[in-house]
């Protein structure tokens, strides 16, 4: 097979296999009864997922066991002209690999409406670069539950395994109503419904709630505050602008104690927590507060969070910013926001090492015209902490990070979209996130990051979904002027 082609069929693979091979020769059909060998762990996966993504039944064919020692989610494929042979380590390996041939399947041409699929002849082994890769979803009160789950079925298709979900006022808690926005709470059965697909696709949900900066739950320029707005009498709870939770109110621990054990239940007790802990830009900034240390304030109440989730058996993941001193000049190409002019970074000594450092640095700048050395992220992976690199709309900053993180063993990554829902930018964040977190030594070829070919996979999303009203088709709900 000639170059152009086999870039063609690479473009079509978000993301791309480690290594693949394209072979010319008659095309493979996917029908009712084709033949798939499998070697490896029995699953009904295969059967499952052949009929969410090509409305057909297989025949299965036992290939015995793996003589490989394969990693965990890795898998590998043989297309030939008569038969599929799936090995795979563990059931996640068998998803990987028919998400691999969704994406690189095409329907017979020649006529007007569908018949079958075709897949060309090839070979691919693949397994992914970092443990952790996940996106993380703010649900605003302006998303719907739609979009949130097409965004989670598009991060399982990019072999993605955890999505952090931030809650934006729109968690319907028991505990206390105040944190939830009138009308635009999400139905509790419907984030049931999503923790359960989620499952399904081989995602593990992971709450977020910010126990300390972005204690509004809005975004910084709005104005808006989901409890001062409606509840002015509890202004206590908070720093005198609204934007911090005050820590030297007992009151406050045991309001932030009740929401999260309440997200932590609803979800099942997962594994992780993201306890947010970023851009606190007024703490210890009210008379009480005043009074305290900010490094025994800070130290007290992470603490206090990290034992409680320990004891459920939980690790917490904390943004970064906060724990570094912006005035250090190592720091210099990397985002911080501490308190100026207090130090926490003697704090790092003092911390469990089993606290998850999420890193986010979201631009892209060369330094001597070599790529950025991510400093901050290699520190503190230094110190012993498990750290996930976090981008979120750079392109070359994400892939960038991808490939430090799977050369230097880096946990993970994680992908924020905050506010690009749609439009380039979010297929872009999408595509971009998977490559590197996947596939750390990817390199642009042809049209791979085209957001045409995400846009497609979007579409995939809204066939598995039956989606066909125009508002809630593809990533958009309006007109985009590009």
């Amino acid at each position: 097979m000639n170059e152009q082609d086999q870039t063609v069929l690479l473009s079509r693979l978000v993301p791309q296999p480690q290594k693949v091979v394209f072979f010319d020769g008659p095309e493979y059909h996917i029908t009712n009864n084709c033949p798939i060998r499998i070697i490896g762990p029995k699953t009904n996966e295969i059967l499952k997922f052949s009929k969410l993504y090509w409305d057909i039944v297989p025949k299965i064919m036992d290939g015995g066991k793996n003589p490989e020692s394969m990693a965990p989610e890795a898998y590998s494929i043989k297309i030939t002209e008569k038969e599929i042979i799936l090995s795979y380590s563990d059931v996640s390996g068998a998803r990987n690999a028919l998400k691999t041939l969704r994406q690189l399947a095409e329907v017979e041409r020649g006529r007007e409406t569908f018949s079958f699929y075709l897949l060309p002849q090839a070979e691919i082994k693949d397994s992914p670069a970092m443990p952790f890769r996940s996106i993380h979803l703010c649900w605003f009160p302006e998303i719907e539950i739609g979009q949130i789950e097409k965004d989670i079925r598009l991060a399982a298709y990019y072999k993605l395994n955890y999505v952090i979900l931030e809650f934006w006022g729109t968690f319907p808690f028991q505990s206390h109503p105040e944190l939830c926005w009138e009308k635009y709470t999400v139905n509790a059965d419907e984030i049931r419904r999503l923790i359960i697909l989620s499952n399904t696709l081989g995602i593990t949900l992971i709450p977020q709630f910010n126990i300390l900066g972005h204690a509004s739950g809005a975004s910084i320029g709005n104005g808006k505050h989901v409890v001062l707005n409606t509840h002015p009498h509890m202004q206590p709870l908070f720093e005198p602008d609204g934007w911090t939770w005050c820590l030297s109110n007992p009151a406050t621990r045991k309001f932030l104690l009740d929401a999260v054990s309440e997200l932590h239940d609803f979800f099942g007790n997962p594994p992780y927590f993201h306890i947010g802990f970023d851009e606190a830009f007024n703490i210890r900034s009210c008379a009480a507060c005043r009074k305290r240390s900010l490094h025994d304030l800070f130290k007290e109440h992470l603490l206090f969070f990290h034992d409680f989730f320990t004891k459920r058996n939980t690790r917490i993941i904390m943004w970064h910013d906060m724990l570094l001193n912006h005035h250090d000049k190592r720091w210099d190409n990397d985002i911080i926001h501490d308190r100026a002019p207090i130090n926490l970074e003697p704090l790092l000594t003092e911390l469990p090492k089993d606290i998850i450092i999420a890193d986010w640095q979201y631009k892209y700048q060369k330094i001597n015209d070599k790529e950025p050395a991510w400093e901050s992220a290699r520190f503190f992976k230094k110190l012993g902490f498990d750290v996930l690199l976090t981008a979120w709309n750079n392109e070359e900053g994400t892939l960038s990070m991808g490939r430090m993180g799977a050369k230097e063993n880096f946990m993970g990554m994680i992908a924020s979209t905050w506010n690009q829902f749609s439009g380039i930018s979010f297929c872009r964040i999408y595509s971009a996130a998977a490559q590197s977190s996947w596939h750390g030594n990817w390199h642009k070829i042809g049209n791979a990051d085209d957001w045409q070919m995400c846009n497609f996979h979007v579409r995939q999303m809204d066939w598995d979904m039956n989606v066909t009203e125009y508002s809630k088709i593809g990533t958009a709900k309006k007109m985009a002027l590009n």
